[in-house]
């Protein structure tokens, strides 16, 4: 149990005892909240739940604005079930309709995008110029920065209440060791294979032709095939055109960037030792690197892509999910020759209870 500060968009402010506080946080997403509450005999607090109300966590001082409410009846009282999104999430009321042309900064693009709105930003690298062959615009603020801007600048990015924040790569490295039975247990995964590819091809800027009976030339072509084809085979992806690019090495280096010659595992665990008293002590933060012993034995360097936590119940186990940072193919040797070796040692062990039942039953029917 815990309080939220609540403010609505006639400025009209209270308090709110809730319970069961839960925060989203993932990489690449806007953070959410959820919390449920039942209404005193007043119904201050319920009459606030109306879209647009400000919920602030006094705990961290993160606000969110209410997205979605529920309303039952618990005995002579209303309980209330609340979700809300992170407040930058007031970029989407913007659309702009105008469009930014030709070869522009970082800087220009997203104070064209935050324009009008409460939403500053925090540039942390230096970002090359990027080159649009059809304009920046036409779409909502947030669209444009989550689905636009990130990948065409290649950047990550995160909000502190109205400031955003940009950089090449969040997070630290080093930052956490989880091991199985000493500071962290429940551990699951999932591994998806079916991305996987190998091999990618390249073109870049097309050459000035006359004819154009004859085939297009390219100021810039380049073929790529990952040492991991040794792991997985051939597999290709589909060629990429990108008329920023002139010159073969500089677009042999983006296609690198651009394949993903691994599988994708994520790993999740809770019931996490967070207190200061744990025996490793951790900075779990999303965008930060460190450590998991894997199923196998194998140290896995992995990166925090989520969290679920609870401001104000210490007692409710907070949740972390990992993916994939740096992916090594002897690695996945290593993790196939292990499983292959606990399969064998899984047969053998199966294979000696067929045999101790077969010998009973044998000496059974003999003394018979």
């Amino acid at each position: 149990m815990g309080v939220i500060y609540l403010k609505n968009l006639n400025n009209d402010e209270t308090t709110a005892a809730v319970s069961e506080l839960t925060v989203n946080q993932n990489m690449g997403q806007l953070d959410t909240v959820a919390f449920n509450f039942i209404d005193d005999d007043l119904g201050i607090a319920g009459s606030m739940m109306i879209p647009g109300t400000m919920v602030t966590i006094p705990e961290t001082g993160q606000m969110f604005r209410v997205q979605n409410v529920g309303r039952e009846l618990a005995g002579l009282n209303v309980k209330y079930t609340v979700t809300g999104i992170a407040c930058a999430a007031d970029l989407h009321n913007t659309y702009l309709d105008q469009r930014l042309n030709d070869t522009q900064s970082l800087d220009a693009c997203l104070k064209f995008i935050t324009s009008g709105t409460p939403i500053t930003y925090v540039i942390h690298d230096k970002f090359p110029n990027y080159s649009f062959s059809d304009g920046f615009g036409g779409d909502y603020a947030d669209a444009l920065l989550i689905n636009t801007l990130a990948n065409d600048f290649r950047f990550e990015w995160w909000f502190d209440n109205y400031v955003l924040h940009v950089k090449k790569k969040i997070g630290e490295s080093d930052s956490f060791v989880f091991i199985n039975n000493l500071n962290v247990n429940d551990i699951s995964y999932t591994e998806d294979y079916s991305g996987i590819r190998t091999h990618i091809k390249g073109l870049g800027k097309a050459k000035e032709q006359k004819d154009d009976k004859k085939p297009t030339e390219y100021l810039a072509m380049a073929e790529y095939t990952s040492p991991n084809a040794k792991l997985w085979g051939i597999k290709t992806a589909a060629t990429i055109s990108d008329e920023r690019f002139t010159n073969n090495e500089a677009l042999l280096d983006y296609l690198k960037t651009q394949l993903q010659d691994y599988p994708l595992i994520q790993y999740t665990i809770s019931q996490l030792s967070f207190s200061d008293h744990a025996v490793v002590h951790n900075d779990i933060n999303v965008g930060n690197s460190g450590w998991l012993k894997d199923r196998f034995g194998v140290d896995i360097d992995v990166r925090i892509i989520g969290t679920v936590t609870h401001p104000q119940d210490p007692q409710i186990d907070d949740s972390v999910t990992f993916g994939n940072t740096l992916y090594s193919a002897t690695k996945e040797q290593i993790r196939q020759k292990a499983s292959n070796k606990k399969n064998n040692a899984i047969g053998k062990n199966i294979d000696d209870r067929i045999n101790n039942i077969q010998n009973s039953i044998y000496e059974g029917v003999h003394s018979i």
